[in-house]
């Protein structure tokens, strides 16, 4: 059974008269596609907004794809008024600072609800060399001269290190960095999430004597730590932004029935 929005008497819509909720849900993280995929199945109208970075990114069915930015807070808050969305759902990169702003004032400004979701951090476990920077000055400094390792900070993170031509760096992206690489770094391409096995074969294949990575969290991209911890290398890793500290939805059913409070109904 759908779940159904009830205009008010003042709305433009039929005093009284139900419909089906629409949901902006924003991210083209595992997360967003879940919670997507989630909310279409109950019924809900579902736009899945995604930034354009992947030409072939991995879709739920039933739901509808909106690709590139909005504008701005004042872009998006135009369009969740145009569109009659009635619930916003911020399932961003935990890194992704910028759309996530947008996405609370936007959502504060036109009156519409919205949830985050949080994904759980990692835990350092027996055998792990996590040293953690507070920010990307640290991170670029503390790597080892001359050193060779395996990069996963996505391609604009990949900027904290483009002084650093002095490293043997492989780095993997879901896409190519706005800047000329140094001669020494090469890049390869990669969606997660990546078994153990395969990050094992990387770390290998690259000689790799240390990892770098964000503190994203999450299930998709532990496997590059269980493989680092398998061949005891030291993991330089950024640390978790404010966003990824905040309160949160972790988990669909969660979503699902903070989703039915927001809209007054309980679920069938």
């Amino acid at each position: 059974m759908c779940w159904r929005w009830i205009a008010p008497g003042g709305s433009s819509a039929m005093p009284g008269r139900a419909r089906t909720a629409h949901v902006l849900v924003l991210g083209g993280t595992a997360e967003g596609r879940q919670a997507a995929a989630a909310l279409a199945s109950e019924g809900c109208a579902v736009t899945l907004s995604l930034a354009g970075l992947t030409s072939h990114p991995r879709l739920p069915e039933g739901v509808r794809v909106r690709t590139g930015g909005f504008g701005g807070a004042a872009g998006l808050r135009a369009w969740l008024a145009e569109q009659g969305v009635r619930l916003v759902v911020d399932c961003t990169h935990p890194f992704a600072a910028r759309i996530s702003r947008n996405a609370t004032l936007a959502a504060r400004d036109a009156g519409v609800p919205i949830l985050r979701w949080r994904r759980d951090g990692w835990r350092r476990q027996p055998g792990d060399r996590w040293i953690v920077l507070r920010d990307a000055a640290e991170l670029a400094a503390v790597l080892p001269e001359q050193g060779r390792g395996v990069a996963m900070l996505g391609a604009r993170g990949l900027q904290t290190l483009q002084e650093r031509g002095d490293l043997w760096l492989t780095a993997r992206t879901l896409m190519s960095p706005d800047f000329l690489i140094p001669p020494r770094w090469r890049l390869i391409h990669g969606l997660p999430p990546m078994s153990v096995a395969r990050e094992l074969a990387l770390l290998k294949a690259t000689r790799a004597e240390w990892l770098v990575c964000r503190a994203s969290g999450g299930a998709a991209g532990y496997a590059k730590l269980a493989a680092a911890r398998q061949l005891n290398l030291p993991v330089f890793m950024l640390a978790a932004p404010e966003k990824a500290r905040q309160k949160g939805v972790s988990s669909i059913e969660e979503l699902l029935h903070q989703a039915c409070v927001r809209f007054s109904r309980r679920r069938p």
